[in-house]
């Protein structure tokens, strides 16, 4: 059985600033090319369209592999990272600072090529306190063609109680110097819990699928206070992020900790979850959508992990598209079917199935890990015991690399370059790194 998506269409105004320039050390000729440069690019920026994401900048040297770099600021608490690669080559390093009265706040930092702090870190939300992440539930980044910058978050719903957020989408026109107002993405009003959300644009549309528990009665707490299923909601925005369409439901009995995946690919837009089947297996489950999300096809279990598990994993699945149209699927289990570790499976027809998983880890821990795709073949990028992060290569054309005293990594690649952005504990807090 399919769902219908009916589309909205009220129209919003996403304002931008007008980028600022230095000139010092500039001789006479440099400063004229470099204002007729910065005039053209003012000229031409727009956040009235968002295009493709276009191909990946390849001119990162490869000496600068081994680098590391401190986002966050010392003395505070940091942590649920994300990134995103622009064309140009640049990084945008996103993560939550935790204050000590439990409210939080995000922050979004750019970085050049050679990661270099391009600029000062810019707050997300609006209103100061509002954030409500953990560190199974970090917010997403995406990066448009066009130079856009879309970033994907919680917040505690305004007069709610403890349960209420949403998901809320902010965009950015001039390279996270400014961020327009937020939007609400979930439609619906009475506080519920929403998150665990990922996202993808493309072809000027942003995807955002998230847990949703609108439906879920508090009776359906236990007196063991078991969290309860939760429900697979999707939305889409065709104006840029100004407006969303009506949610529609993908899926219930959906593990309510692990984080969702949203891919599109190929033509094809792809959604993954932990499915919660008869008898407590949790198992990795992917829907696909061939008309941009308004109707999605029953879902296919993965892998038959006989993972048995009255409680959540806090461990979402991964999506990659090959060149050859191949789906790439990445998760971690503790199932009897085999070893507990990091597994993967590629689907040849789309997603409808997907030949035996192989492991990739047994090393690895719980957490959602990282696919990426590059001309030398893809990686995964996830978390080991002793706390280290592995760069993992598919093809075996070149060793791993290993990141020491990192936890909940992401990651994205410019070119052949994979760049980290990982948690590292220091004391009773914890710090954000970049590494490549």
């Amino acid at each position: 059985m399919q769902t219908r998506l009916a589309a909205a269409a009220i129209p919003a105004t996403i304002s931008g600033n007008i980028m600022q320039f230095s000139f010092s050390g500039l001789d006479g000729g440099r400063l004229f090319a470099v204002f007729l440069a910065s005039v053209l690019l003012i000229t031409s920026a727009s956040c009235g369209k968002v295009e493709d994401d276009g191909q990946p900048f390849t001119g990162i040297p490869r000496g600068l592999e081994t680098a590391e770099v401190r986002v966050s600021a010392t003395g505070v608490d940091a942590s649920e990272p994300a990134i995103a690669a622009s064309g140009d080559g640049s990084m945008y390093a996103l993560y939550v600072e935790h204050l000590p009265d439990k409210s939080a706040d995000l922050y979004v930092t750019k970085y050049g090529a050679d990661l270099t702090q391009a600029g000062e870190r810019v707050r997300v939300n609006p209103i100061g306190g509002e954030v409500k992440t953990w560190y199974g539930d970090p917010p997403t980044i995406a990066v448009g063609r066009d130079g856009t910058v879309f970033v994907g978050w919680t917040r505690r719903a305004p007069g709610a109680k403890a349960i209420g957020t949403d998901v809320m989408l902010s965009v950015s026109c001039d390279g996270a110097k400014t961020f327009a107002e937020p939007v609400k993405v979930n439609d619906d009003v009475r506080p519920a819990a929403h998150g665990m959300h990922s996202m993808a644009v493309t072809a000027g549309v942003v995807y955002i699928s998230w847990l949703d528990e609108r439906n879920v009665k508090p009776a359906a707490h236990s007196e063991m206070h078991v969290e309860p299923n939760s429900e697979v909601f999707f939305a889409s925005s065709n104006d840029g992020g100004r407006t969303f369409s009506k949610n529609i439901r993908v899926a219930s009995d959906v593990c309510p900790c692990c984080k969702t995946a949203t891919l599109a690919a190929n033509g094809k837009l792809y959604l993954s979850w932990r499915q919660v089947l008869p008898g407590e297996f949790r198992h990795i489950a992917v829907a696909s959508s061939n008309d941009g999300g308004q109707t999605f096809s029953n879902a296919s279990i993965v892998s038959d992990d006989k993972w048995m598990l009255t409680a959540c994993p806090m461990s979402g699945p991964a999506l990659m598209a090959t060149e050859a149209g191949e789906l790439v699927a990445a998760w971690y289990t503790a199932g009897s079917a085999g070893d507990p570790g990091l597994y993967r499976a590629v689907s040849k027809d789309g997603g409808r199935t997907f030949e035996p998983r192989s492991l990739v880890s047994s090393d690895a821990v719980g957490g959602t890990p990282v696919l990426l795709s590059g001309r030398e073949g893809f990686r995964t990028v996830f978390a080991v015991n002793d706390q280290k992060v592995v760069v993992n290569y598919a093809d075996g054309n070149a060793a791993a690399k290993d990141i020491s005293n990192a936890l909940l990594p992401t990651a994205a690649m410019s070119g052949e370059t994979v760049t980290a952005l990982f948690v590292r504990r220091e004391g009773d807090r914890r710090s954000i790194w970049l590494a490549r």
